[in-house]
């Protein structure tokens, strides 16, 4: 018995009971058809930014502003079943595969951002867009019932925007950085009770906590102008041919400086 408690996983693969074998086959089903379907897609936005004439270059393979950042965000199912199919069979590399997790989740965080900011086509119209009157921005789980009063209530403004983005930027800095050192910890045996380990534990949930909240507040706010009645498609194409254009102007410029150097020669 001694033996089993000190090497858990050994023990839990030599006579795995049925229960077990039931749930590791389910997670890999489950897994197959959630990577299946997310390649699927992926190569559909593919397929559709190549027919668009997009990520032809070989310097900057960009498939436009929109199509990276949502290919970037079906990689989080991608990454998520992977990593956890993987973990059932691995489990001694739990920490790396929970900081790819916590890594591609950040990343998600960021682009989706991005993404609504795309959407909306430019600053000007969000802040256009945003209520004119007074409403509870601060009223999101787990601060509804802080806030949530009508003397807490404030006409949005552009600061309120740069508050919760910051919000979710601090959880992109700090939760890679954090993993990073988890994973480190625990290749080194520190005890659960390590002030270190209590530490980033604390700084996890805070940061967590915290960007949630933030991004909760923001979201209504970046999504009052996307509507089927104010969505201008030119507007929102804009930003994506700003992008493309600048491209194509540094490979223009490259190959210039390319054959001008061959001529030389």
């Amino acid at each position: 018995m001694a033996e089993m408690v000190a090497r858990p996983t050994e023990y839990m693969y030599q006579d795995p009971p049925t229960v077990l074998v039931c749930l590791w086959c389910s997670g890999i089903f489950c897994a197959t058809v959630t990577i299946a379907i997310t390649v699927y897609n992926i190569r559909s936005h593919y397929h559709s930014a190549r027919e668009q004439g997009l990520g032809h270059h070989e310097m900057l393979p960009s498939f436009g502003a929109r199509a990276d950042r949502i290919m970037q965000l079906l990689l989080v199912p991608l990454v998520g079943a992977s990593t956890a199919a993987l973990q059932m069979f691995l489990p001694g590399g739990a920490p790396i595969l929970s900081f790819l997790r916590v890594y591609q989740f950040t990343r998600a965080m960021q682009d989706l951002v991005e993404f609504l900011f795309l959407l909306n086509g430019s600053q000007q119209h969000i802040l256009d867009s945003l209520p004119k009157e007074k409403i509870t921005l601060f009223s999101k789980f787990p601060l509804c019932c802080v806030f949530g009063w009508s003397c807490c209530a404030h006409r949005p403004r552009l600061g309120h925007l740069r508050f919760f983005v910051a919000g979710i930027r601090q959880f992109n800095w700090l939760m890679p950085l954090l993993g990073v050192i988890s994973v480190y910890m625990e290749s080194q045996n520190y005890p659960y009770d390590d002030p270190i380990e209590t530490v980033c534990r604390t700084l996890t949930t805070v940061s967590t906590f915290f960007a949630m909240w933030a991004f909760k507040c923001l979201l209504p706010l970046m999504t009052y102008s996307i509507t089927a009645t104010t969505v201008d498609p030119d507007r929102i194409a804009h930003m994506e041919r700003r992008g493309e254009t600048m491209r194509d102007g540094n490979i223009h410029r490259w190959k210039w400086r390319e054959e001008v150097m061959a001529t030389s020669a």
